[in-house]
């Protein structure tokens, strides 16, 4: 069994994207020997998991670049003492990578995975986030983990391009997890919009069946149709998936971190994020579970 630990080491950012949920940024960063303790735990913690992966995350991970290269030389220097496998993962946007780190990262990649945000075209990824689409490396990602999603994240303003940009993704040799921005609110005529957008991704994944679908049209009917019992949950938050922020402060997974908190507002914040879930702004996604069944049914 997988479980996934997040690693916040930093609550600061280069970029200041449109629909960012990080309202909160700092200068605050994870200390090495707070890491040590956070993996020594959880990589001899008895929880039946026999895999960890842990998930570097911000703000934006490389600007703490010393800090994850302590990370990985310790867990590849005690993986002979521990039961678990463990694997890392960074979350990043891809722009501070210098020629310096991505050879570090070339000759680990095996054992050091990343995953970029990329929301699109040029057009689309400037609109989002902070004319960066220049200064990232595609070929580079591309080399070092071919079959690794790119997150592309769906705004408002982007939205009437939404076909266009995973189109734009797959052409550059990338699968798409393509998700929508958080706090978007969902008028008939953005529903309707979307709409014609997953008909175009539709219509383009008929064509190409080969390709691996974007993870708006690649949804669970199972999971969406289940009635559910007194144990049901949709995702694995405090149970295979748990974060930790800067100071070590463990929470279910990091949209729980006070880096995302309303902090004047505390634990309010999170009860309105939970009633979110089952208001008519998200009913975008039963849109998409119409279109998914769609490709499914034929």
């Amino acid at each position: 069994m997988l479980k996934e630990v997040m690693l916040i080491l930093t609550e600061g950012c280069n970029l200041s994207c449109s629909y960012c949920f990080e309202h909160y940024k700092s200068d605050k960063r994870m200390k090495f020997e707070t890491a040590k303790k956070i993996i020594d735990a959880e990589m001899s913690m008895e929880d039946g998991a026999d895999e960890c992966r842990f998930t570097l995350f911000g703000g934006e991970p490389f600007l703490e670049k010393q800090i994850i290269k302590e990370i990985y030389g310790y867990i590849e220097s005690n993986m002979p003492k521990w039961r678990k496998k463990a694997v890392i993962f960074v979350n990043t946007n891809g722009t501070l990578l210098d020629a310096e780190m991505k050879q570090w990262l070339r000759e680990r990649k095996e054992h050091i995975y990343c995953g970029i945000s990329l929301d699109g075209t040029r057009e689309m990824h400037n609109q989002n986030r902070s004319d960066s689409f220049d200064r990232i490396d595609l070929d580079f990602f591309r080399e070092c983990w071919p079959g690794q999603n790119v997150k592309m994240t769906v705004s408002k303003e982007t939205l009437p391009s939404l076909a266009e940009g995973v189109i734009f993704i797959h052409e550059k040799g990338f699968p798409c997890g393509c998700t929508f921005a958080y706090g978007l609110e969902w008028s008939d005529d953005l529903i309707h919009g979307l709409k014609g957008q997953l008909d175009k991704l539709v219509a383009y994944y008929t064509e190409n069946p080969n390709l691996p679908l974007c993870q708006i049209l690649n949804i669970d009917l199972t999971g969406i149709l289940k009635k559910p019992d007194a144990g049901f949950k949709r995702c694995g938050a405090g149970e295979l998936m748990k974060a930790y922020d800067t100071e070590g402060k463990l929470y279910p997974c990091h949209s729980f971190s006070p880096v995302g908190w309303e902090r004047k507002r505390g634990n309010l914040w999170i009860i309105n994020c939970l009633q979110r879930i089952f208001t008519k702004k998200n009913a975008a996604w039963n849109v998409s579970i119409i279109l998914s069944a769609r490709l499914v049914t034929g």
